[in-house]
């Protein structure tokens, strides 16, 4: 199975050394080459944690970077201006549309587009929480997993209660 990915996901996922899980989940990862110049290009240039893990998952071809053609950037400009999103979400949603796959992602009015698109789409903290239920975490390595990501990226309180639920209530 493969996946695209916006920019959040990936970054953070890198960030708390869980990258991996989304090839252990889904086998291969997608991203568009505007979400490459913001995770890999600009996170060199301003010396941020897991640019190194990202691009060696390039390098070893389990995360892919495609490049978007003139109109599906024409496409990813009317998303911007009419979903209130950024450019590698929509660059995200884009490519995730043209080749029917799931999209990896976290910001809510991206989500929201992507209900609308009639996209598939988890976020990373169902990334997290779908790496526990397989069996890839244990319920140890699932709450440090989440503390970390809540550190690095915003979680809501009701997002947070709602997955230690279910990992209490277990697989």
């Amino acid at each position: 199975m493969t996946v695209v990915a916006d920019s959040s996901p990936v970054i953070s996922l890198a960030r708390i050394g869980r990258l991996v899980l989304l090839r252990a989940l889904y086998g291969r990862v997608l991203v568009p080459s505007s979400v490459y110049e913001e995770v890999v290009v600009d996170g060199r240039r301003l010396h941020k944690a897991g640019v190194q893990e990202v691009e060696e998952a390039i390098t070893s071809g389990w995360i892919g970077v495609a490049h978007l053609t003139r109109a599906q950037l024409e496409t990813v400009a009317t998303y911007i201006t009419t979903g209130g999103i950024g450019r590698g979400e929509a660059a995200a949603m884009v490519l995730a549309k043209s080749r029917r796959l799931a999209v990896v992602i976290d910001d809510k009015n991206a989500r929201e587009l992507a209900q609308t698109l009639g996209l598939e789409y988890v976020g990373t903290a169902a990334v997290l929480l779908d790496a526990f239920f397989r069996g890839l975490l244990d319920k140890k390595d699932f709450y440090r997993s989440l503390e970390d990501l809540s550190r690095v990226s915003w979680l809501s309180p009701e997002v947070v209660t709602k997955l230690l639920q279910l990992v209490e209530e277990g697989p």
